[in-house]
């Protein structure tokens, strides 16, 4: 299906990519914010996704910006946002949404401003974990820990600088977990952040992936990664890591999401994953840009609009 048809798509988001999301599990809700427009115009709107509909949220907030870092801290039941792209440049401002109101938090000994850095919730340890990004001049492999409203960098042996990577938090293990990203080309190693240590879980199945999502399925014990950017272009592949091992997962005869990356995906429990959005289309060379809402459950993709 093609960007012409999402365009007209007046209840959900205007298409978009480089947005940050998350799901409050709390009130049962996707929150949304941000990114980039087809015109490359930053997006400062916030919007919600609850049983099939999206509801724009009209509050003041962060600045524009695009590929900032979002996680729920599911102990303060609220949403963190953290730097990105805004019209000024790259920043390092530390937010929080509640449902009701942003609000910019006052921290010390904050991460340098960059953008397409990861962040989530570890709630093993009730902090907050966020690792690499970019700014113009380099590729960051710094590991930083946020608790009690405040920046802790740990110094680990680990991940090797990147950006374009994914994280999730994996309830069973009790771990944080990222995947791939870009430095030079597309990467394919998987490590764990465990007891305040990485650990290398790259074999020899991974797939090569950048600007892709990933995310926790708690009721099958297994994470999700969809789509991405290989060295050949965007894709639409699903991928399941379960038992130590990743392998892909037929698609389904029905309709499914078109191949796309620099989009989010969020796992809601009782109805599946959920992803929206980005760059649509497998040629590397083009750029048009969806609002198009998919749930992934039962082994069948579901559109909402």
């Amino acid at each position: 299906m093609l960007l012409q048809s999402f365009a007209q798509n007046h209840n959900a988001p205007p298409a978009r990519s480089g947005y940050s999301m998350a799901y409050d599990a709390n009130r049962g809700v996707i929150v949304l914010f941000g990114g980039q427009d087809s015109a490359s115009v930053k997006l400062s709107d916030t919007w919600e996704w609850s049983n099939g509909i999206w509801t724009p949220i009209n509050i003041k907030g962060p600045s524009a910006r695009l590929n900032a870092a979002m996680a729920y801290d599911s102990d303060k039941e609220t949403i963190f946002l953290f730097g990105g792209s805004s019209m000024s440049g790259l920043v390092n401002d530390l937010w929080t949404y509640d449902g009701k109101s942003w609000s910019k938090l006052n921290t010390s000994s904050a991460p340098a401003p960059r953008q397409q850095a990861t962040m989530a919730f570890d709630k093993s340890q009730s902090q907050l974990l966020l690792f690499g990004g970019m700014d113009r001049a380099q590729n960051f492999g710094d590991t930083w820990i946020l608790k009690n409203n405040q920046w802790t960098q740990i110094n680990v042996n680990g991940p090797t600088p990147r950006a374009s990577h994914c994280m999730a938090y994996n309830d069973d293990l009790q771990a944080i977990f990222i995947y791939g990203g870009y430095r030079d080309s597309a990467l394919n190693d998987f490590w764990e952040f465990k007891d305040g240590a990485w650990h290398d879980f790259t074999n020899k199945s991974e797939p090569e992936r950048l600007h892709a999502s990933i995310s926790y399925d708690q009721a099958r014990r297994r994470m999700l990664m969809f789509g991405g950017f290989n060295n050949q272009g965007r894709i639409n592949e699903l991928w399941e890591y379960s038992n130590k091992k990743w392998f892909i997962i037929p698609p389904d005869k029905g309709e499914k999401p078109d191949a796309r990356a620099e989009h989010r995906s969020a796992f809601i429990p009782g109805r599946g994953l959920f992803v929206f959005g980005g760059v649509i289309g497998p040629d590397p060379n083009t750029r048009n840009l969806g609002n198009d809402t998919w749930l992934y459950n039962e082994n069948k993709w579901i559109k909402y609009n």
